[in-house]
């Protein structure tokens, strides 16, 4: 799946704001008392939706279920940018928004920004619950960099031998060799 540049910035970010809210400096779980004081400072959170949504998204964190149905509506969002989301209506039929939820939606529906917000949410809430980071096979490649460079440095022969190896894989797989050798 490919994530516009609007998610791929979003996406850790929130991951990161979630974590900040999970624990307190005791190392205590209270995630669910800090998403309860966000939900009541909704009002006030508002007019950050339209520049700064990782802030007030956490309000909705576990407001949405997605069925299998509605999957692929869900999944485009997160290749698109805010503009171009499908109306929340569309979006809402995608999803099941918890009872709970329900009139902070309404509130947020409320906004200019609104649908925009809460297609970003779902989104990003998606992309959470199936653990689809845009840097998770960023991270993996990044990792296997390291743990096969940590020993070795720069130097030429090393990267002859890399491009070596690259060429080799590059041929198995049926591209024709760069080099001639």
């Amino acid at each position: 799946m490919k994530l516009s540049d609007y998610f791929f910035e979003l996406e850790e970010s929130y991951r990161a704001d979630l974590d900040d809210l999970r624990f307190d400096s005791d190392g205590r779980d209270v995630l669910q008392a800090r998403l309860k004081d966000k939900r009541s400072q909704l009002s006030a959170l508002l007019p950050m939706i339209g520049f700064d949504p990782v802030l007030v998204a956490p309000v909705f964190h576990g407001a949405f279920e997605f069925p299998a149905g509605g999957h692929q509506t869900v999944a485009d969002l997160l290749s698109q940018f805010p503009g171009e989301f499908a109306p929340w209506q569309d979006v809402a039929a995608a999803v099941t928004v918890a009872a709970w939820a329900q009139p902070l939606v309404k509130t947020v529906l409320a906004n200019a920004h609104g649908e925009d917000f809460l297609a970003t949410v779902v989104a990003l809430e998606f992309a959470l619950s199936r653990r689809l980071g845009p840097r998770a096979e960023q991270a993996d490649d990044e990792r296997d960099d390291h743990e096969d460079g940590d020993d070795r440095d720069d130097s030429s022969e090393d990267s002859d031998e890399g491009d070596q190896l690259s060429e080799d894989y590059l041929e198995q797989q049926g591209f024709d060799r760069r080099s001639s050798e």
